[in-house]
């Protein structure tokens, strides 16, 4: 195998892109940071947060992931077709030059959606719970013997592989969840209350709103799911399920005002109880976040359980 010269990597990779971070940034360019593992609160800039040092790389396997940092190669351009549109429909909001997303805008925000869904550190936690739960079930169920669990457990290896994989090759997956997210009511939230959006390491979020015995109702075209990303401090992107939301769909790709601070309140909850880490705002607000973490102290935990995975 060839080696690689290192003053050619690019170490330093996000899982959630530089050019969105910035749109919760402060008059300082700078952005507030809630941990919620430490609960520390610090001031930071979008090259210092929701990254790891080579995130998308997996030198010790063979194939197209190992050469030329191909994934992050790959996000790289997609991040460059994505920034100026989100520039373009924030500045195009602001200036009432549009009151609702058209079909274009739509694709674009789905291709975002999907591929910000798969890249993250939250992702690469809930396939390790997803692969942990299925042998378990199998365990259980009698399958497999308890002697032979460790034959059906993946390594953090496996599941970085798994995940990259995912991003670079597999399309189908990534279309089919496009056209999942399409299916749904759109809404764009635009906050005037004196509260910023949240987001976080983990910025596309769920919330079931039909749960049901025996059954997961967590999955994207679950009945009853809501998904929710913030767009910027002001802005926030909502998709519903369109049976059990079906009062929404007088409003599927409209703007509308978030003018009750409970609303905010509501979606920022979302962000600090689905991300991996760390929840982002423009300013220093987090008290809402500290009272989440001490009521249910197990969100410090990095590798607590996920909704779904129990």
């Amino acid at each position: 195998m060839k080696k690689k010269k290192t003053n050619q990597l690019v170490q330093n990779q996000h899982y959630v892109p530089r050019f969105y971070l910035k749109n919760f940034l402060n008059a300082e360019k700078k952005i507030w940071v809630f941990d919620k593992s430490t609960q520390r609160t610090f001031l930071s800039s979008p090259q210092n947060i929701a990254n790891e040092n080579f995130f998308y790389d997996l030198p010790e396997i063979d194939g197209p992931l190992e050469e030329d940092q191909a994934v992050e190669k790959y996000l790289s351009k997609i991040e460059n077709l994505h920034a100026p549109f989100f520039t373009r429909l924030i500045d195009a909001i602001e200036k009432r030059e549009i009151d609702r997303i058209d079909d274009d805008m739509r694709s674009i925000l789905c291709d975002h959606l999907a591929i910000q869904i798969i890249r993250t550190k939250e992702y690469r936690e809930q396939m390790t719970q997803g692969f942990e739960g299925f042998r378990d079930s199998l365990s259980k169920s009698g399958w497999i013997p308890q002697e032979d669990q460790a034959a059906f457990s993946a390594s953090e290896s496996d599941v970085k592989k798994n995940q990259l994989s995912q991003i670079l090759f597999d399309t189908e997956f990534k279309t089919e969840l496009c056209n999942i997210l399409n299916s749904h009511i759109w809404l764009v939230c635009k906050n005037i209350t004196s509260t910023p959006y949240y987001t976080s390491d983990h910025p596309v979020v769920k919330q079931a709103h039909l749960i049901r015995p025996h059954r997961s109702d967590t999955g994207f075209r679950s009945v009853g799911i809501e998904i929710a990303m913030p767009i910027s401090s002001q802005y926030l992107l909502v998709l519903y399920e369109r049976t059990y939301h079906n009062g929404f769909e007088p409003y599927d790709n409209e703007i509308i005002v978030h003018h009750n601070p409970q609303n905010v309140i509501y979606f920022n909850s979302l962000q600090v109880s689905r991300s991996y880490r760390s929840v982002f705002c423009s300013e220093k607000n987090f008290g809402m976040a500290e009272e989440m973490v001490n009521t249910h102290p197990e969100m410090k935990q990095l590798n607590y359980k996920r909704m779904g995975f129990e």
